[in-house]
């Protein structure tokens, strides 16, 4: 035994097996006695003292980062860069970080780049660590934070003399250590960090702690939505107008929530539920501006628009409902109808903005606010589309005294 341990170099842990490095021999062992597994030669593969895995299948290792598979195959990476040693920090199932000089390399277990910006530390770390949603590494006598994906450095922990060593103990908690000392750094309590990133716009790693979170799923859930709907309106103030109405779209919001965006679109109706969202103060337009962000809305109000009236075919489908069915149903259908009324209105006044060949069509199937509707088309002296209107509301009369006055113009 004292043979091999002068030999070993690395070894690995990973459901119950155990393996172990000898000269250019990766052996393959279990807690419970050798499985059969052949032993894997290295051929030409320098070691270096550094082995890790993900899946039992997946090993990388070396002075060059090299995946190995447990039979035998193996494909190398990159090289490790400059000395003392590679760098190797499990992420997940399926990805690792690989030290390059002072960059971290983020792969995956197939051996492809899943992000293509590495992470940047001031110089290269003599180890690192990962605590979720967290990559700490020690450079030199200071803990610097990072984060994958969303935004690079985040903190840098001074004063740590001489420290060596990170672990791990548990989530929001690691151990730093010297020759001489440990230190315990902690994170923030959860709730104090969304609030912080929030506050700085960080909505994607806000969502990220949140998940995490030991909320219980209800709150998780709301919070959630709370911060997509932060961020939708994040965008449209920024003018990501497109963008906003599609995260506005896949959060099921609320179009009367939406049109509130735009005051001079907004009107008076009644049975209109209560919005205690916010409305975002908007930053001065130019006209270009101003032409987008309606084609944004009227492209979300359309695709409303479409599925509600694909809902309104179902209401007489079960006859067999008891009364309470019946009731919820009708109250449903009625909030159906006040929505289309003020969908209907608001993309008529957006129509007559953006492209008026619109309004006819829009007219003769429509659930618009007859008395808006007609002061709006009013206002813009649209006449044949008034006739439509007071046509298609059954309002026969006002279209022939219309018809009648404008014959007398002309």
């Amino acid at each position: 035994m004292c043979n091999v341990v002068s030999f070993l170099n690395s070894t690995l842990d990973c459901l119950g097996l155990f393996g172990f490095v000898v000269k250019f021999l990766l052996v393959v062992d279990s807690w419970g006695g050798y499985m059969s597994i052949d032993i894997i030669e290295l051929l030409r593969v320098k070691f270096s003292g550094k082995i890790s895995t993900c899946k039992p299948e997946r090993v990388f290792h070396g002075l060059s980062y090299t995946l190995i598979s447990f039979d035998g195959k193996i494909k190398e990476l990159f090289p490790t860069g400059k000395p003392p040693k590679p760098s190797i920090t499990k992420l997940s199932d399926n990805s690792f970080a690989l030290g390059k000089d002072s960059q971290s390399i983020i792969m995956n277990t197939m051996g492809e780049l899943i992000q293509h910006n590495p992470i940047k530390w001031s110089d290269s770390p003599s180890v690192t660590a990962w605590d979720d949603p967290y990559l700490l590494g020690i450079v030199h006598d200071t803990l610097e934070v990072y984060i994958l994906d969303v935004s690079p450095h985040i903190q840098t922990l001074n004063e740590l003399n001489k420290a060596r060593l990170l672990c791990r103990c548990k989530q929001g908690r690691v151990y730093v250590g010297s020759m001489s000392q440990v230190w315990c750094v902690s994170s923030v309590d959860v709730e104090q960090q969304i609030r912080k990133l929030l506050d700085q716009n960080q909505f994607q790693l806000a969502l990220k702690l949140t998940s995490l979170s030991d909320a219980t799923d209800d709150d998780k859930e709301k919070r959630t939505y709370k911060i997509q709907t932060l961020y939708a309106h994040y965008l449209f103030c920024n003018k990501k107008f497109q963008e906003a109405m599609k995260q506005f779209h896949e959060l099921g919001t609320d179009p009367y929530e939406v049109i509130r965006l735009f005051p001079q679109l907004v009107f008076e109706s009644g049975n209109v539920n209560d919005i205690n969202e916010p409305v975002s103060v908007m930053p001065k337009l130019h006209d270009r501006d101003l032409e987008n962000r309606l084609l944004a809305l009227i492209g979300f109000l359309t695709e409303v628009r479409h599925n509600l009236m694909g809902g309104t075919d179902l209401k007489n489908k079960d006859s067999k409902n008891d009364k309470k069915d019946r009731e919820k149903k009708a109250m449903t259908q009625v909030a159906t109808e006040q929505l289309l009324k003020i969908i209907d209105t608001t993309l008529l006044k957006c129509y007559l903005q953006t492209n008026d060949a619109l309004v006819a069509p829009l007219l003769r199937l429509n659930h618009c606010h007859l008395a808006e509707g007609e002061k709006t088309l009013l206002a813009h002296q649209k006449y044949p589309e008034l006739i439509i209107l007071y046509q298609t509301k059954g309002q026969h009369k006002k279209a022939l005294e219309l018809l009648e006055k404008q014959s007398k113009k002309k």
